[in-house]
């Protein structure tokens, strides 16, 4: 079982459990969808704060990348610097775009064995089964064929010809419910006009819709090759959507559609605009402070203490040099033995 199959394993039982309750497999992905959003809204809004914080950051950033072009390494400490500074994260935002992504690969693969993730028939068992068909057991076409065949078939001339299935589990088959709205969810479309281009079609325009929402609410300012990004990857998952079974597109399709709600819910939560403005408001105050002159006292070599103003990184400066001193003050006398 590779990381895809991992995946699949706690979606499949969730999946399951709600199969369970409703017996529909179309209904089944629409409410594990709701649920995955649900759960996923708090990431959601966080993300929303991340992007107005990025926003704030950007400009900062780009200067730094001018600034020091010809030197990396220069670049790097002051964005480390940048990070202490203000607290800059730049993968603060990423945990929900990761989430989304692992939980539709294991969807993907969910809808490619709903036998194995849905009704919890064993592997070996539909290795089996699948390998009379002339399918090779990691064929993803195989329990989707091998469940058109068993829905042809009477319980015992199907229990006949695939021994390595109970009853019960040909039963469980038989009436595993797949058809939505009267499209078959485990079918996979063909670029012919028929039904099946529905929930394909459907979750490109979704995607769109999605995109554009989400940028709007977000006020998210890519640049670059950056603006084409989530285009890129929604495109790319479109197209996977015409070569798998269309329970991908539903799944697709209703999760672009919450995901437009989750962005207006996280806009009237936290206002990118006004947290643009919070988060400019309080890196100019932490200027401010940074440039506030401080009466510090300080000693010369001979001791005599003086009163000076310097500012918070003057101040940092001094600190160090007495911290220096301190230290070579303590090891002196070891440094002496060791040169003796």
């Amino acid at each position: 079982m590779g990381i895809i199959g991992f995946l699949a394993v706690p979606l499949g039982y969730v999946m399951r459990a709600i199969y369970g309750a409703v017996q529909n497999y179309g209904m089944a992905i629409i409410l594990f969808t709701a649920l995955v959003k649900v759960c996923l809204l708090p990431l959601t809004i966080h993300q929303q704060k991340s992007t107005a914080k990025m926003s704030v950051f950007s400009p900062m950033i780009q200067d730094i990348q001018k600034k020091y072009a010809k030197d990396q390494e220069r670049a790097q400490e002051e964005m480390m610097k940048l990070q202490e500074e203000y607290g800059f994260s730049p993968t603060a935002g990423c945990a929900p775009t990761a989430l989304n992504l692992l939980i539709m690969f294991g969807v993907i693969e969910l809808v490619y064995r709903p036998l194995q993730y849905v009704l919890m028939i064993g592997s070996d068992a539909l290795s089996e089964a699948v390998a009379l068909l002339g399918m090779a057991a990691r064929d993803y076409r195989g329990q989707v064929l091998l469940i058109q065949t068993i829905k042809g078939m009477s319980v015992d001339a199907a229990a006949a010809q695939f021994t390595s299935l109970t009853t019960d589990q040909i039963t469980a088959i038989q009436g595993f419910q797949m058809n939505f709205l009267g499209i078959d969810l485990c079918a996979t479309p063909q670029m012919a006009l028929n039904a099946l281009l529905i929930l394909p079609i459907l979750s490109l325009l979704s995607m769109l819709l999605m995109n554009y929402v989400t940028m709007k609410m977000s006020g998210q300012e890519m640049t670059g090759s950056m603006k084409y990004m989530p285009w890129m990857m929604s495109l790319m998952f479109v197209w996977i959507s015409f070569t798998l079974p269309v329970g991908f597109s539903l799944y697709y399709t209703v999760s672009n559609l919450l995901g437009v709600l989750s962005s207006i819910i996280a806009k009237k939560v936290y206002d990118p605009a006004k947290m643009k403005e919070q988060y400019k408001a309080e890196m100019e105050a932490k200027r401010k402070e940074k440039k506030r002159k401080k009466q510090v006292t300080v000693k010369d070599k001979d001791g005599k203490a003086t009163t000076k103003e310097v500012s918070e990184q003057e101040l940092a400066r001094l600190r160090l040099e007495a911290a220096r001193a301190q230290d070579a003050e303590k090891y002196k006398d070891e440094r002496t033995e060791r040169l003796s």
